[in-house]
Order: C-alpha cells, then sequence, then structure tokens
C-alpha cells in the first residue's frame, strides 16, 4: 500500500520526509493548487475556510477537495460537498500544534466532523496539513490520529493511501 500526504512548501525542504515512507508528499499551493472562498478559478483546487456561506459557495465551483478550518459541522455544506463528490480534507496541523484545553475542544470537534462526515458517506482525507519539517508525521501517525478521533483503522488506512492518492496526483 502506498501512502500520500499534503503539507505546507516549507515542511519540505530538507530531506526527513523522504524517510517517513510516503510515496509522495504533495506542498499545498505548489504541487496542489489552495484558494480562499471568494476568490477565483476555485475549480480543482483545495478550498479551504471557515465553515458557512462562502466555503458553501466555493464548494459549488467545482474544487477538488475542501478543507473546514475551524472543523464546525455544517450539514448544508456537508450535503453539498456529497452531492457533489468531493473530497473532505481534515488536516491535523491544528490538534499537533495546540495544547491543553484548546487542543482537548479541537480534537473534539474534528472527531465530530470526521465521524459526522463519514456517516453520511462523504469521502474522507486525513492529511497533516505540516508547517515545518518537525511537524510532519509518518503514514502510521497519520493512521493512528485517524483513529484518535474515532474513525475505523481500515477506513483510515484507505484514507491515507487511495483518498490522498486521489487528492494529490
Amino acid at each position: 500500500m502506498q501512502f500520500y500526504d499534503l503539507a505546507h512548501p516549507t515542511a519540505l525542504h530538507g530531506y526527513l520526509w523522504k524517510q517517513l515512507g510516503f510515496k509522495r508528499i504533495a506542498a499545498a499551493g505548489t504541487d496542489v493548487k489552495t484558494s480562499l472562498p471568494g476568490t477565483r478559478g476555485i475549480e480543482g483546487s483545495i478550498c479551504v475556510g471557515p465553515a458557512g456561506e462562502p466555503l458553501n459557495a466555493a464548494a459549488k465551483q467545482s474544487p477538488r477537495a475542501i478543507i473546514i478550518s475551524d472543523s464546525r459541522i455544517d450539514r448544508k455544506l456537508l450535503d453539498t460537498v456529497k452531492a457533489r463528490n468531493l473530497i473532505l480534507c481534515i488536516p491535523f496541523d491544528r490538534i499537533l500544534s495546540s495544547q491543553g484545553l484548546r487542543r482537548s475542544s479541537t480534537i473534539y470537534l474534528t472527531s465530530r466532523l470526521a465521524k459526522y462526515a463519514i456517516k453520511r458517506g462523504i469521502r474522507v482525507s486525513f492529511v497533516s496539513m505540516a508547517g515545518s519539517e518537525e511537524a510532519l508525521c509518518s503514514p502510521v501517525q497519520l493512521v493512528e490520529l485517524a483513529k484518535l478521533l474515532g474513525v475505523k483503522e481500515e477506513y483510515a488506512r484507505n484514507s491515507v493511501s487511495v483518498t490522498n492518492a486521489e487528492l494529490i496526483e
């Protein structure tokens, strides 16, 4: 099984990423186009923003995937994601970079979002979105973080390999 990840370009300057066991780690904004709601050229990109109407409108413009930056459940947005067969990316950078109660809250919100999306039949992708080389995760760590959110291991492995390959290839 081959594994894929998505990270910020700053995380891929060294050689550590080559030793983690991924076939490829794509750089967000460089290898894979990213966009914000309300901007032009959303089609085929990964659209990043907080849940709400602007992100919902962006989801209707055929992006490749959506990242809900605040991890809130927006049923209308998730219905659009499902109807258009988009990928919902769940990044772990906010979980890994926060501490204390903020981390607990982030885990709780992200867990609810992941479980709700999977239950609704939405394709979910788990990515590190690491901002530095030290924040990169191995494929096993990504799977374990998904399991921390309450996702079954088989689904998490499939997400880090098949769904992420679809996302970045």
